[in-house]
């Protein structure tokens, strides 16, 4: 679904695909798509976004060119069973502002307040982070392991080290 009133901040939309593969697309000020990343790792999804990406129509919208990418009949039901499996978090549960997981499977962590900004507040698991700094910069890996960019949410400067990944 398209902002009502976009500001600087929709540059980008974000679509579950399952519960731990995020689709980001970033987006012209006239709604029209830049980049497209995949966070998380899945050999699934990533096959079908190189296939699909050939059959991009620019007369088309975001969401109708991702439901013929991934073969979707019904974007209602793209992350659908993500919200049916997800136990209810509790209140001490902090989920990831990148994934909204509290937990990743194959990677150790909770998600941590990583923005030195004090009035950002928001955690990050140092995966995700990571990744998301990288795919921001276009998938180049950073010099001597230490990705650098802007928060996703404030956007203040931040950083992310892939030991600390």
């Amino acid at each position: 679904m398209e902002p009502v009133n976009p500001t600087f901040k929709d540059d980008y939309r974000r679509i579950a695909l399952d519960e731990r593969t995020w689709l980001h697309i970033e987006v012209t000020q006239y709604g029209l798509a830049t980049n497209i990343h995949l966070i998380a790792q899945s050999e699934m999804w990533q096959d079908k976004l190189h296939k699909g990406l050939m059959r991009w129509d620019h007369d088309k919208g975001i969401v109708e060119n991702v439901m013929d990418i991934f073969d979707v009949s019904d974007m209602s039901q793209v992350g659908k069973h993500m919200a049916e499996e997800s136990k209810p978090l509790t209140e001490e549960e902090v989920t990831c502002g990148i994934c909204f997981c509290a937990e990743l499977v194959d990677t150790p962590g909770v998600p941590q307040p990583l923005c030195q900004n004090p009035n950002c507040g928001v955690s990050f698991h140092k995966f995700c982070l990571y990744q998301w700094l990288v795919a921001c910069e276009g998938g180049r890996p950073p010099a001597f392991g230490v990705a650098n960019g802007n928060c996703p949410t404030c956007l203040h400067p931040i950083a992310c080290s892939e030991k600390d990944s």
